[in-house]
């Protein structure tokens, strides 16, 4: 893999060349299975199946080392979307690193087989199912998570990356020596580059990208999405975490799209029975919210800002949130009403002056 430079200002550019080696023409049909040999590397068993890609505990046949590998389904290799998506996880690992970004050391193309992800194998428990198993978080607990996926999103965004599909399921808790959990960010299929374009987006204008629960308002609309659309996000993140539940929930996608866009958001406070014994702070509830409102300019606008507030809120400080952007839809009309204003009251000057 090799990054490119575009012509101004020497602004990173996205290559395809993840697949340089793949045979478009004679497309793989086989998915591997537990037991075979694939460029040297063992699959020993399988740690998940999704709907693109299967996901195999492995080991280098050489030295023994554990590893991960994450294979695309065959009957995907010829749909440009699922390869484009599922190369972007080795791109954004080789633009984006970060102890809190999962690592992906190489891409295999072994022969007659689709392409393989090589990746550190992690041992834990994904944030969703740490959640269920809980019930829910503390704030001590939630608020340390929530400063890693900070970080690990900075990075991301620092290097014009914007995840997307930011949600529980994709966030992997591993055991930490201290006690508290190492936070690795997964799944960076749906990741938009903000730099020089993208020549790994090839969506349908009507397709919804994301999962609806942790989704953004804009996000149902367009896939060209910001930064703030992954503070949303995190925001619904943390608001899973304290208080066991999501802070939009539907039935059907329809109703999903209904109540992001119309309902406002019930403070993380409101969904416990005991508030002070889960730490959820005034503070915490308002930057919550915050992070959930509708209109983008409205959110904390980066992840160095939010994790400051994060930071005080986890040290019991109050918490002092920056003032929202006036709205230009309730300005226009302000300044209709004075220039009106303005006009009859200089008529009947005039009227007075000339009488």
């Amino acid at each position: 893999m090799s990054d490119e430079s575009s012509a101004e200002g020497g602004e990173q550019a996205v290559s395809p060349g993840v697949f340089a080696a793949f045979d478009e023409e004679n497309p793989p049909v086989l998915n591997p299975e537990v037991g075979q040999v694939l460029e040297g590397i063992r699959l020993v068993g399988m740690l998940g199946e999704g709907a693109m890609a299967t996901v195999f505990r492995a080991e280098v046949v050489d030295t023994g080392e554990p590893l991960a590998v994450k294979v695309l389904k065959a009957e995907l290799c010829q749909n440009i979307d699922a390869m484009r998506r599922f190369g972007k996880e080795a791109l954004v690992a080789q633009a984006a690193r970060h102890p809190n970004l999962i690592e992906i050391t190489d891409v295999l193309y072994p022969e007659g087989f689709p392409p393989v992800l090589v990746m550190e194998l992690l041992e834990g428990a994904d944030l969703h199912d740490s959640v269920v198993r809980k019930e829910r978080f503390t704030a001590d607990e939630a608020i340390p998570i929530a400063l890693q996926l900070c970080s690990a999103l900075g990075a991301m965004h620092g290097n014009g990356i914007v995840h997307r599909d930011l949600k529980p399921e994709n966030v992997f808790l591993v055991g930490g020596d201290d006690g508290f959990p190492i936070v690795k960010l997964l799944d960076f299929g749906l990741v938009k580059f903000l730099y020089g374009g993208d020549a790994f987006i090839h969506t349908r204008p009507d397709a919804t990208i994301g999962t609806p629960a942790f989704m953004a308002p804009e996000q149902f609309d367009s896939p060209a999405v910001e930064n703030t659309a992954d503070i949303y996000a995190l925001g619904a993140i943390l608001y899973e975490m304290l208080t066991g539940r999501p802070p939009v929930e539907a039935s059907t996608p329809a109703e999903g799209y209904t109540k992001v866009m119309n309902e406002d958001r019930v403070a993380p406070s409101k969904r416990v029975e005991d508030p002070e014994a889960a730490g959820i702070t005034p503070g915490l509830d308002a930057l919550v919210l915050r992070c959930l409102e509708r209109r983008p300019e409205d959110r904390i606008q980066d992840c160095q800002e939010l994790s400051e507030l994060l930071g005080t809120c986890l040290e019991g400080g109050d918490v002092v949130l920056p003032d929202k952007p006036r709205s230009s839809s309730k300005l226009v009309p302000i300044l209709v009403g004075v220039a009106l204003g303005s006009a009859v009251l200089g008529g009947l000057l005039y009227v007075a002056w000339t009488s």
